[in-house]
């Protein structure tokens, strides 16, 4: 007989591994990745290091969760524009980056932790930023073949396309994330936007890229998202 855990105690068992993981959000955002220690975080949830471990192997077994918790909210922001069934691509490629851009911005701390302070946590890490970097090429290539059997776009190839749609924005945010790009959403969205159409060989006109732009931020906006 397969013992199953009462229903009352499994809530109470999830309910103390989110507080968990929201207290350790909350202080790697305050310490960083490196300055915070698992007292830190017991401390700050006030709960015993007994329980931590009951529920996480380390504090990177922990950190790693949040990563999956992010990358999937990054990708589920492009996806919902770049597999859309809209025709006009010009919109798909602007609504798809500002959508990216706008989830980083609404998770900046974390993100920042994330792509810039764990880099080189440990093997691990290392080999699950690499899947969540193929996850997002794999699905961009998947929306260009799709594209290219509709004749919609032409591309000659759509994975290595994929691969440099997808590294770009990945390299920009490293920069926006460490200061080196305007930290205005609506301009560096633009300008992305400008720079992937242009690539691409998209026609369009500057008026409809930032009328898009708005669309997506004002529609966050009315949600109550953070621009």
């Amino acid at each position: 007989m397969v013992y199953k855990t009462p229903k009352d105690v499994q809530e109470r068992k999830d309910a103390k591994k989110k507080l968990i993981l929201d207290t350790a959000l909350k202080v790697f955002t305050s310490r960083g990745y490196h300055g915070t220690s698992v007292k830190d975080i017991v401390d700050e949830a006030g709960i015993s290091v007994g329980s931590f471990y009951f529920y996480f192997k380390s504090k990177e077994d922990l950190f790693e969760i949040l990563y999956d918790e992010v990358a999937q909210l990054l990708f589920s922001a492009l996806d919902c524009a770049i597999d859309s069934e809209e025709k006009d691509k010009v919109r798909n490629f602007t609504s798809g980056i500002t959508n990216f851009l706008s989830a980083v911005q609404e998770n900046w701390e974390l993100t920042k932790i994330l792509m810039i302070e764990a880099v080189g946590l440990n093997p691990r890490f290392e080999r699950k930023r690499a899947q969540a970097a193929k996850m997002f090429a794999d699905n961009a290539a998947e929306s260009f073949e799709k594209w290219n059997r509709e004749g919609s776009v032409i591309f000659r190839n759509a994975r290595i396309t994929a691969v440099a749609f997808i590294g770009s924005i990945d390299y920009a945010i490293e920069n926006w994330l460490q200061g080196n790009l305007p930290y205005d959403l609506r301009e560096l969205a633009f300008n992305l936007s400008i720079h992937t159409l242009q690539a691409f060989k998209l026609d369009f006109d500057d008026t409809e890229i930032k009328k898009y732009i708005d669309e997506i931020l004002e529609a966050k906006v009315g949600k109550g998202g953070i621009i």
